[in-house]
């Protein structure tokens, strides 16, 4: 296939019932890939990191989103900045992993720029005719945080994620995510399209075999909600049967998880004692990795079992994501076949449904 143009998506945006899933090459072809890098990946807002993972002045974070290198940094004056790590001059990389600097100085040829992105230093330059540092500071990207969590748009002209989440932030009030403190990253890898692992994360359609005796038990698939929003993310709502390890956050009047996604790659669910975040980092066409992060509130952390109780946690989804990994793996293969044709979505996959076409919102508007 030469291009996405010549599929036909129509089967896809009709209403659920009558939909069809969409064409294989959608999961696998390289150009499809491209187009969604180009459509969504550097036109969406995208989650990066934790605010605390650069909490004092200085400490930055080397992100990559759609192929830009980025530094994540907490300037001087205590914002956080994203910034592209291209140094002005020839193209080097002028930040990597992460620490805490008082400047970024390029080791090719010494252009150093300040937290803010400005060029302080040039060596040589000042024999350059009409040239001045304050033309050539790092590429600022726009960056906005959320409940903690650092958003990047590659954009200029994006609207504001902080007006599309507020209603997001209303529904998970009662969890307190101020009050909560990360205390494990896990990262999974799955040789698998980043459209499908995310679709696995938001439908429950696949619980009762999948995860039969993992979360079929306490988490059955009939109590799963799926919310229609219309907006920047989706809402799936369960009440788990069974008390959790530790106490619910006050608040919490019962046991409901809400479970969102926050288009198009970053699942966020909030269980009654507990809150976890799901980035779903699509490597190439046919890797995703999925970094999960797990919070819980300062009062739980400081109790003196709280690392044995915690391990259920940690554990608990090893497990899962392995089943998914099972199945994921299984789904990829088959979908690389040349005798794969496209399916039927189920009743229980709206979610799916939403998430394809709004890949295809993007898309069809990008060919």
């Amino acid at each position: 296939m030469n291009g996405i143009s010549e599929l036909d998506f129509e089967p896809t945006r009709r209403e659920l019932t009558a939909a069809y899933n969409l064409p294989p090459e959608m999961y696998t072809s390289e150009a499809v890939f491209a187009a969604e890098r180009k459509a969504i990946f550097s036109r969406e807002w995208i989650y990066v990191c934790r605010a605390d993972q650069v909490a004092n002045q200085g400490d930055y974070l080397a992100v990559e989103v759609a192929g830009a290198p980025l530094v994540i940094v907490r300037d001087k004056d205590g914002a956080i900045r994203a910034h592209s790590s291209v140094c002005r001059h020839k193209g080097a990389v002028v930040a990597e992993g992460r620490g805490n600097a008082g400047a970024f100085r390029c080791k090719y040829h010494g252009w150093t720029y300040a937290l803010d992105g400005a060029l302080i230093a040039a060596p040589l330059m000042n024999k350059v005719k009409e040239f001045s540092r304050c033309d050539f500071g790092l590429v600022s990207v726009r960056s906005e945080v959320w409940e903690g969590l650092v958003f990047v748009n590659l954009d200029t002209n994006a609207s504001s994620l902080a007006a599309k989440l507020a209603p997001l932030s209303a529904r998970f009030k009662n969890y307190q995510f101020e009050n909560m403190v990360c205390t494990q990253t896990r990262e999974y890898a799955t040789p698998t399209n980043w459209k499908l692992f995310v679709a696995n994360s938001m439908e429950e359609y696949h619980i009762p075999v999948t995860h039969a005796k993992t979360l079929e038990p306490y988490m059955p698939m009939r109590d799963h909600v799926t919310e229609p929003t219309g907006g920047a993310y989706e809402i799936l709502t369960i009440i788990a049967l069974g008390e959790p390890p530790f106490p619910r956050v006050a608040s919490v009047p019962d046991n409901t998880t809400i479970t969102a996604l926050i288009y198009p790659n970053l699942v966020v669910s909030a269980s009654p004692d507990s809150f976890h975040t799901f980035i779903h980092i699509p490597i190439d066409v046919s890797h995703t990795v999925v970094k999960a992060d797990f919070f819980f509130p300062r009062d739980t952390v400081a109790r003196p079992d709280f690392t044995a109780l915690a391990k259920s946690h940690y554990d608990g989804l090893d497990v899962i994501l392995e089943e998914d990994n099972v199945a994921l793996t299984a789904t990829y293969k088959g979908l690389t076949s040349p005798l794969s044709k496209r399916g039927r979505y189920a009743f229980r996959e709206k979610i799916v449904h939403r998430l394809d076409n709004y890949v295809l919102d993007r898309l069809i508007g990008s060919i």
